[in-house]
């Protein structure tokens, strides 16, 4: 039952994790209504970063799910320091590309999926483990 629980948990955090990815991979080409190709310097590379990493979470997390769990960390904690301590850094861009009320809310709910993310890995991998 707790293998069970555990696998469930990982897969659920492995479609977010890949959904996110795609998303990401669709603003790269431009299919978001975003234009990547002329947004600051620093997202681009931040986005070059976590695409791949949000790849490699994915699959990991179902293929060999200690290494997933350990990547989803780096992952996490990365987008977590991103936009908590070096958020004036991120944000340090042109004013048209400064975000509105609406999507910094949005970072901060996203801060929090991470940081839930992390625990309930977490919790899955000590579930296996048991």
């Amino acid at each position: 039952m707790r293998r069970v629980l555990s696998t469930m948990i990982l897969a659920v955090l492995a479609l977010f994790y890949g959904y996110g990815a795609v998303l990401r991979a669709l603003t790269m080409a431009g299919q978001t209504g975003f234009d990547w190709a002329a947004a600051p310097l620093r997202w681009q590379l931040l986005d070059m970063v976590y695409l791949p990493l949000g790849l490699a979470v994915a699959v990991a997390l179902v293929l060999r799910p200690p290494l997933g769990v350990a990547l989803l960390w780096i992952a996490a904690l990365g987008q977590v320091l991103l936009y908590t301590l070096f958020r004036d850094w991120v944000l340090d861009v042109p004013p048209e590309y400064l975000p509105t009320k609406a999507e910094q809310a949005r970072l901060d709910r996203l801060v929090a999926f991470h940081a839930v993310s992390a625990l309930a890995a977490g919790a899955a991998l000590w579930l296996r483990k048991r």
